[in-house]
């Protein structure tokens, strides 16, 4: 989300939710506690009074900036580890271990039901 929202400057809430197919009650849950938190900021516009901008706040920059950092070196460091072929499917492992976590966390959220990989083996 936070992504999107650096992505897409002056983005206002309804698009926000539109382009993360949630309702946009479950959004402002969660644009409230990112707000309590001091990472981004809800703002009306100075175009439509009736429309809430969404603004990153510096903290969260400087966030996001530290998690690509950090990204970018866990993943040279699995490309040491692994040969091509072992770090993708340890990258398709590990969306598919994503998508089901979001499934059970996010139930009520129907791009969930996108994410079915059509297995019923399950790690015990």
């Amino acid at each position: 989300m936070l992504n999107i929202i650096q992505s897409n400057e002056g983005i206002s809430t309804r698009e926000l939710a539109e382009q993360l197919d949630l309702r946009p009650s479950s959004l402002n849950e969660k644009l409230a506690e990112l707000e309590h938190d001091q990472l981004l900021l809800r703002v009306r516009s100075p175009l439509d009074q009736r429309v809430f901008i969404v603004q990153l706040q510096p903290k969260c920059i400087a966030q996001l900036e530290a998690i690509r950092e950090d990204r970018k070196r866990f993943n040279e460091a699995i490309g040491e580890i692994l040969t091509v072929e072992e770090a993708e499917t340890f990258t398709q492992l590990a969306e598919k271990l994503s998508d089901g976590l979001e499934q059970i966390t996010f139930p009520e959220n129907p791009e969930n039901s996108k994410h079915n990989h059509g297995s019923d083996r399950r790690w015990r």
